[in-house]
C-alpha cells in the first residue's frame, strides 16, 4: 500500500470524508485528494499534521504493510487502541474459537 492508498484506508477507518480530514489538518480538499491519488508527495510535516489529524502515529503511514490485507489492519489499529484488560478478552475470544 503506498502512502496515498494509507492515507484513504485510515480517513475512511475515522469516518472521515476528504473535507472532514482538510478541516481537521488544515489543508484544502484537493490537496487531500491529490495526495491520496499519489499526485504529490507529502513532507514529513504533512505526514504528521495528517496522522495527528487521523489520531494515528506516523509510522502508521509509512511503514510497509505488503503482506497485511486491511481485515488485519483494522483489526491491528483495534489491538493498538484496547486497554491490557480489553486485550485480554480479546486473546480468550481467540482461544475460543479455537485461533490461538
Amino acid at each position: 500500500m503506498n502512502i496515498g492508498e494509507k492515507i484513504k484506508f485510515f480517513r475512511k477507518q475515522a469516518k472521515l470524508t476528504q473535507k472532514g480530514l482538510a478541516v481537521k489538518s488544515n489543508l484544502s480538499r484537493s490537496y487531500i485528494a491529490d495526495l491520496e491519488r499519489n499526485r504529490y508527495n507529502p513532507s514529513v510535516e504533512t505526514l504528521q499534521v495528517i496522522a495527528y489529524a487521523l489520531n494515528i502515529t506516523t509510522n502508521d503511514l509509512l511503514k510497509e504493510n505488503k503482506t497485511i490485507d486491511n481485515d488485519a489492519q483494522v483489526l491491528y489499529r483495534a489491538i493498538t487502541k484496547m486497554s491490557p484488560v480489553q486485550r485480554k478478552k480479546a486473546i480468550k475470544i481467540l482461544k475460543a474459537i479455537e485461533l490461538i
